[in-house]
């Protein structure tokens, strides 16, 4: 395969796990809440984001058949804490999934209203239970086709919105209370980005082209960045400050306000897409840790059952997709979908603050394989990551998300610690051993 096909099969594959219609629906509460303050919080994720893509992009080399955090964190921090944030991955994907879920099923039914939103929601499992079961992942040549038009047509619905929007449509910047929320914003901002390290999983075919990953995951964010910046812009000049806090399908009421009803049947389809690849994505990478924990007898070692000429780990699939369709009943039940959102953004900024302190520990025992400029630029992105953990528990319309990210750190911790003497008592030993570094 030609390198240059490669790099973009694998681009594809990244951003396409990443770009889900809940980031463009929590783009809308965020710009509710800080208004043009959104576009600097974006700007600050995007900066600390590319830092953990080069963090990651340092790992995946020196572990290139790895199972990904797992490997990354025991290899710094020991077995218990690589347990902790194994189990804080698996809460944050099944808070993603319950998000991406309950916003799709309310894309659907503005488009079709007769299609009830538990059916909707039932029935996206089914079918990435299916497509995971079965083993009928789409191609990379279809991923690619399928990134490529999403990413058209969510730039081209914004650059249309920008275009048609005069001077009299830009807003003052000195809303009262949100440069307030612009700490919270930007924690918040790393949902944007969530699942973009998931290329890093798949085994490269050669050398040559693991050595692309460090560039591929860093391209990957700043496509994701830029179109999320693009998208933010045209929804605030659009749409008012009481439209974006009333809906959390943006691009439905833009589509409909620009090109008619055309455009809200052209960004159902668009939206489907994107629901299918994120979060079959997040899925597969989810049962995959599944799997792996019950191989080290973590688990139950009926997780390890497979299925097929393919092996596929049909029951630790079947947990997953079991346990975030609970989580998505529920928070569509309790209408707690920005709460969930809200804890699954701290805690996919706590898990890329783990991979970035994995990186600096690991670059300080061996310093010849990551430059001094490296260094700085992880080390400064892990600061301002806690700083702005830090300031975002001084805003009381925070504390929900931050309580309840703080409980589910507990279980997690709590659970890793008696998951981690498990595995001590019955091997003697730490865990499975790592993988060998390259």
């Amino acid at each position: 395969m030609q390198p240059s096909l490669h790099f973009a099969r694998s681009l594809a594959l990244s951003v396409g796990m990443a770009l889900a219609s809940s980031c463009l629906g929590l783009i809308a509460g965020l710009a509710a809440r800080a208004g043009w303050w959104l576009l600097p919080a974006i700007g600050a994720s995007l900066l600390v984001a590319l830092a953990v893509a080069h963090a990651i992009g340092r790992l995946a080399r020196r572990f290139p058949s790895a199972l990904g955090v797992r490997t990354y964190i025991k290899a710094a921090f020991g077995n218990a804490a690589s347990l902790f944030f194994v189990l804080l991955y698996l809460a944050m994907i099944v808070g993603v999934a319950g998000v991406e879920s309950n916003l799709y099923a309310a894309i659907v039914q503005q488009a079709i209203p007769a299609v009830p939103a538990r059916a909707a929601l039932v029935g996206v499992f089914a079918a990435v239970f299916a497509i995971n079961a079965f083993g009928h992942e789409a191609s990379r040549q279809a991923q690619l086709l399928l990134v490529a038009s999403m990413l058209g047509g969510l730039v081209a619905l914004s650059v249309c919105g920008v275009a048609r929007s005069g001077p009299a449509a830009w807003p003052p910047v000195d809303a009262p209370g949100q440069l307030a929320a612009l700490p919270t914003a930007a924690v918040t901002a790393f949902f944007l980005f969530v699942g973009f390290e998931w290329v890093t999983s798949s085994q490269p075919p050669s050398r040559k082209a693991a050595a692309q990953l460090p560039r591929v995951l860093l391209v990957a964010v700043g496509v994701l960045g830029g179109v999320y910046l693009l998208f933010a812009s045209a929804a605030l000049l659009q749409l008012s400050a009481a439209q974006l806090a009333a809906t959390r399908t943006p691009q439905m009421l833009m589509a409909g306000l620009l090109w008619g009803p055309a455009g809200r049947w052209a960004m159902l389809g668009l939206s489907t897409a994107a629901v299918l690849m994120s979060f079959n994505a997040g899925v597969l990478g989810a049962s995959r840790l599944v799997y792996g924990l019950a191989r080290e007898g973590c688990l139950p070692r009926v997780l390890t059952r497979t299925q097929g000429p393919q092996a596929v780990p049909l029951a630790a699939i079947g947990l997953t997709v079991g346990v975030a369709l609970c989580a998505s009943l529920a928070a569509g039940a309790l209408r707690a979908t920005d709460l969930l959102g809200s804890v699954a953004a701290v805690l996919i900024a706590l898990c890329y603050a783990g991979l970035l302190a994995a990186s600096l520990v690991l670059a300080r025992r061996q310093p010849q394989g990551a430059s001094a400029s490296a260094i700085g630029i992880e080390s400064a992105a892990l600061a301002a990551m806690a700083l702005l953990l830090l300031a975002m528990g001084g805003d009381a319309a925070a504390w929900p998300a931050t309580v309840a990210a703080a409980a589910v750190c507990t279980v997690c911790a709590l659970t890793a610690r008696a998951l981690h003497r498990r595995t001590t008592a019955a091997t003697g030993s730490s865990g499975a051993p790592l993988g060998r570094p390259a």
